[in-house]
């Protein structure tokens, strides 16, 4: 057996910036500025200075505002700028910037291995959901919103294989969220995982129709037509071929139910014409000991390779969306939205998702060198230094892209601190050995 590397941090750490610059190299940068004809707007300041003092000097600052980020890049560049003038450069300009930025990097985000038990059946494991901000009631003819007069909702598809968002979608506050996933081939041969506001059956058709496969959980109202039976039970046992679920379920008293329905649905409205269709699907249910009361989830996916607490665990993972959506919002300024121009809120929009995109990258580097050395990094541990040490990030990736700035800092002992102080205790990211 091979013996560990010795622990070196520093090294790691080089590994990660490394990684962040692949993923946002300067040339790269200045190309997409210029192209986007944000580089008229800077003049005497380099993109690549204006991009990382944006992403990693507002996002991650306890002070987030745009006079405090004016303050830093004057610090930083060593150069002076008339509050009006920077503040001008938060235009459709900077967004179209921001936006190609984001979406080349998740083009080319590095992947990772699925975990074992995912192997080989799936390409990669998608997690969406969407998550709302409220805005200034200003803003409510550009966003209208529910709760409040305005607000933006944000679609994010989340990936197993990466760690991270695998796509951003800013709409507004108002829009059904069934309404901002749009099916297509990108489905195929991924599992998708979603809650109740995407509960459809036009929707899972799609899915499988695109050679995708899903988990969800059972709406309460729905009352699926049972047609078979995967599991036999001994004694006793009500006979559930041909019943509909909820007649029968008061009834119930197994340990899990493994059946397969039939639903009847609509199709889309096509030339003002809707049609009807049906499909099967398999309907797993599994009892809470505490309540006595079914969780059922409803898949495509085959018993003899999926048993049902297999299902429960897989759907469990769900979470890892609702722990981005968190550090999104309270790391990176995502909350920090007090605005009323609608280029601002894009922008700084934009802005919290490529810091989260830059952190997950160098998340998954830095992580894997140290796992030479047998040591573990928690995401969540790491989120909390990456974010305290966001600025000293800054000025070593600005170093590696030959751009002058001051204040250099050493960040090797810091970031050491993600490391996992129990590496033998469970985590949240189990869901995925099976």
């Amino acid at each position: 057996m091979a013996r560990p590397r010795k622990l070196d941090p520093k090294k790691s750490l080089e590994v990660a910036l490394e990684e962040a610059t692949r993923l946002f190299p300067a040339d790269r940068i200045r190309e997409v500025a210029e192209a986007s004809g944000f580089t008229q707007r800077l003049r005497k300041i380099d993109p690549v200075l204006f991009f990382w003092n944006l992403i990693l000097g507002f996002s991650c600052s306890a002070q987030r505002t745009l006079t405090s980020l004016h303050r830093q890049l004057e610090k930083i560049s060593e150069r002076e700028f008339a509050p009006s003038s920077f503040f001008d450069r938060f235009s459709p300009k900077l967004v179209e910037f921001l936006r190609t930025l984001l979406e080349q990097s998740l083009s080319t985000f590095a992947r990772e291995s699925l975990p074992g038990g995912l192997a080989g059946k799936f390409q990669d494991v998608s997690m969406f959901d969407n998550t709302v901000v409220s805005l200034c009631d200003s803003l409510a003819k550009e966003y209208p919103g529910i709760s409040s007069p305005a607000g933006v909702k944000i679609t994010t598809v989340m990936s197993v294989a990466t760690q991270s968002a695998s796509s951003f979608k800013i709409v507004s506050g108002n829009t059904p969220e069934i309404d901002t996933i749009t099916p297509g081939p990108w489905m195929r041969d991924h599992l998708l995982l979603f809650d109740l506001g995407f509960f459809k059956y036009q929707f899972f058709a799609r899915i499988i129709e695109n050679r995708g496969h899903f988990i969800s959980r059972l709406k309460r109202r729905a009352n699926p037509h049972i047609v078979g039976v995967h599991r036999q039970w001994r004694g006793r046992t009500i006979d559930l071929v041909g019943q509909d679920l909820r007649d029968i379920e008061s009834r119930l008293k197994r340990e899990e139910i493994d059946v397969e329905v039939e639903i009847d649905f609509k199709r889309r409205t096509y030339r003002g014409k809707a049609s009807s269709d049906t499909m099967r699907l398999r309907l797993v249910g599994i009892m809470n000991e505490e309540s006595g009361e079914y969780h059922f989830y409803l898949t495509d996916l085959p018993h003899e390779d999926f048993p049902p607490k297999v299902i429960r665990q897989l759907y469990r993972g769900r979470w890892f969306i609702e722990l981005l959506f968190k550090e999104l919002k309270s790391r990176y300024a995502l909350e920090a939205l007090s605005t009323t121009k609608k280029e601002v809120v894009q922008a700084l929009i934009y802005s919290a998702m490529l810091t989260l995109t830059v952190s997950k990258a160098m998340f998954l580097a830095y992580r894997a060198h140290l796992r030479l050395s047998n040591v573990e990094v928690t995401p969540l541990r790491w989120a909390i230094v990456f974010y305290e040490g966001a600025r000293d990030v800054m000025h070593r990736i600005l170093k590696r892209c030959g751009v002058d700035s001051s204040m250099e800092a050493l960040m090797e002992l810091a970031f050491l601190e993600a490391k996992d102080p129990t590496p033998g205790r469970k985590r949240l990211q189990d869901v995925w050995e099976f």
